[in-house]
Parts: C-alpha cells; structure tokens; sequence
C-alpha cells in the first residue's frame, strides 16, 4: 500500500508540473528601472529584473518576455528574451519548476515619438506548454515617460531663429559706410542697409531686393530664411535655405541654420537613417559662424550628451543652456542661466518650474507655471502631461493654473 502511495505521489508531482496550464505573473514579479523611464538621445532605455516563481514554470513550457511601450495611436517593442522548462531542449535559458528561476532584461524602446509621454509600458507573453500556444495576460509595468529632453524642440524654437540672426547681424554689418549716394548700391551695401532697419517688412523687402539684383550671392537668400523662420512659415525658410546653399554649400551660416532644421525635424519624428551624417556634415562647415556653439550644444542635448552640452554652453545665458545643465542635474547653475536669460518668455518660466519639481519647491512650481501660462496658454496642456510635474497635478492650485 505505501509504495502505491508514492508512486501515485510521484505521478502526481510529474502531472503537476508538466501539466498543461500556466499560473499568472503580476507586476510584484516585475522591477522596471528607471522609474520614471526618460527619453535620451532619441530612445527609452530601461531594465527589468524579475522572477518566475516557485512552481510556475512547467518541466515542458516554453515562455518569451516581450517588453513593450504602448502609447496612444500605437506601440514600440523592445527585445526580449526566452526562457524553457527543464524538460524542453533548445538554448533559451533553463528555469526550474520546484524553485523559479531570475532574469534580468536591459533594452531601448526606439525611435521615440512624442506619444510616448503618455504610454505605458507592459510585459508581454508569449507561452507555450506541450508545444500548444497558451495566453497569459500582459503586465503593466509603469506609466509615462520623462520627455524633458525631447522638449528641446521648443526650447530651441524661438533662440534658434535668434541665433540665426546674430549671424544675419555678424555678415551684414562689415561693409557698412562702403557706399555713395550716386552709385548702385553693392551686395554688401544693400545687406548693411536692410540689417539696420527697423521695421521688419521694410528689412524683408531689401532683402528680397538684394537677392533679386545679386542672385548669386547667398547672403541674402539666407537672410530671407531667417525672417521666414521669423514670421512662422517654415516651407518658405526652407526654401530660402536650399537656395542659399546651393549658391554656397561651404559657407558657414547657412550650414549652421541647416543643422539646426536638420535637428528640429528629427525631434519632431522625421528622423532618417542619415540624419545624424547630416547633421554631422553641416556642423563641419559652420564652425566659422557665431552661433556655432549654441547650435554644437543643441546637437549634444539631442544626442543625450548632457555633460558635454553643458560645457559647450556653459557662458550661454539661453533657455537652451539651461536645459542642458538641467538634464546634467546641475539645477543650481540651470536655475542662475534663467535668471539672466536677457528676454525671459513662456519656456523660461516653464524651466524654472520643473527645475523648482526636481528640488521639491512647490511654491516655485506654482509661481513659475503661472507665469508660463500667462505668456502661452498651450502651456496648460503641456503641463497636464509633463511627468516632471506629476507629483503636483493632483494639487488644487496646479488644477486652476492649467484648467482650461
């Protein structure tokens, strides 16, 4: 009788654990690191340690961890992994079914796309037991994403035009006094005249005169770019910039406002696989032009290099600058380049608010967001979303300062 009991024991324990159902895995199986996750460089790298726990795996299962950030309008996978039970032959890793087994899964979830502020990220499952497909649910892991870093489309939105100027600036004021009243005004003439005008209309027309009298020289199409930058209609500053680079290709300041084009399309999701040699290309040829640091800078927020965007920008007193020593968490030095920003607008009180999240001020949060919100009411959206503020979205005063 007692060694039919074992043996029935035995055969009990074998059906147990090569039987044809799978228990279920919950977020308490799961650590997801960083927490929040954070956009860098175009990407969202994370890591997940886990265990599968005791009696969980089946001697004959085979199970793929599928990480996975899900967002409105779509998702992006990242590379998983693959585990097998003890009685399965194959090269995935072995998990035993009487003590469970850990794992650790490091990735990126790219290309990032700005939907992603607002997604979640999720384990998925793909099991087998017996060789027959089995559904486990997924599992979330955590909710939104840090996007500070891909904020630098609008960080760099105004300044970038700014800086295009002062190379605008820088170029046509060299020959000025070089004329007469008497005979046809020079290219560099008519330049020095249309960069000391005041009236904006007025500058555009002289410049548009100065392209159509001298259609070679590329100073004015890029000046023409500028001002179309200036007034919001980007199709027509592209075309003034193709025209001048095609009438100068190494000349350095409509190489720097290409580079600059080149980056704020990538940050918007037109990335290509020759984005980055581009942009490479025209930062070769700009280095002669006085925005050439801001714009270098730029590059290295947009690539995930803080610290050495920090150090290229570190005598700038810019929005920009401030970005950079935010994400390198130099807050202190973020903070005083805000203070001296000479035309402080929407985004710089934007910056000082979440820099006031990350130091825990909630009275400078408020203050700063008003202000923000005061001088750009789309502010308030973006406020709603942002996960640098969500530990104050829930606070009645950030609900009146972003309520529409």
């Amino acid at each position: 009788m007692a060694k039919h009991f074992l043996a029935l024991a035995a055969l009990c324990i074998v059906l147990s654990s090569c039987g044809s159902k799978l228990g279920t895995l919950s977020s308490d199986d799961f650590t997801l690191t960083p927490q929040p996750l954070e956009a860098k460089g175009g990407k969202v790298a994370f890591a997940v340690n886990g265990r599968f726990p005791e009696k969980f795996f089946k001697k004959n299962a085979e199970i793929s961890l599928i990480p996975v950030l899900r967002y409105d309008g779509g998702e992006t996978t990242a590379k998983g992994a693959s585990f097998k039970g003890e009685n399965v032959v194959g090269k995935a890793k072995q998990i035993s079914y009487i003590v469970g087994g850990s794992f650790n899964l490091r990735g990126t979830f790219e290309p990032w796309v700005p939907e992603m502020e607002q997604g979640e990220v999720l384990m998925r499952f793909a099991a087998k037991v017996g060789g027959k497909q089995q559904y486990l649910p997924d599992v979330k892991l955590s909710s939104g994403v840090l996007a500070t870093a891909t904020r630098l489309r609008e960080t760099i939105g105004t300044e970038a035009a700014a800086w295009a100027e002062d190379n605008l600036k820088d170029q046509t004021t060299q020959a000025a006094g070089q004329g007469n009243n008497s005979a046809p005004l020079s290219a560099d003439e008519m330049l020095s005249r249309a960069a000391q005008c005041k009236g904006f209309n007025e500058r555009e027309g002289l410049y548009v005169a100065a392209a159509t009298q001298y259609p070679d020289d590329y100073r004015a199409y890029n000046n023409l770019f500028v001002m179309s930058w200036q007034k919001g209609d980007m199709d027509l500053a592209r075309i003034y910039l193709d025209e001048a680079l095609q009438k100068a290709p190494e000349a350095a300041e409509p190489n720097a406002n290409k580079a600059l084009m080149l980056m704020l399309d990538g940050m918007a999701g037109k990335k290509g696989e020759k984005l980055t040699d581009e942009v490479e290309r025209c930062l070769a040829k700009a280095t002669e032009a006085k925005s050439y640091m801001q714009v270098l800078g730029t590059w290295h927020i947009a690539k995930g290099e803080y610290p050495e965007a920090a150090k290229l920008l570190a005598e700038t007193h810019s929005n920009t600058a401030a970005l950079a020593q935010l994400l390198n968490k130099d807050y202190l030095k973020a903070a005083e380049t805000l203070s001296r920003v000479a035309n402080p607008n929407a985004e710089t009180f934007y910056l000082r608010a979440v820099i006031a999240a990350r130091t825990a001020q909630a009275e400078y949060v408020f203050s700063n967001l008003r202000s923000a919100v005061r001088l750009d009411k789309s502010i308030k959206l973006r406020a709603r979303r942002d996960m640098e503020l969500s530990k104050y979205q829930s606070a009645q005063e950030f609900m009146e300062i972003v309520e529409d």
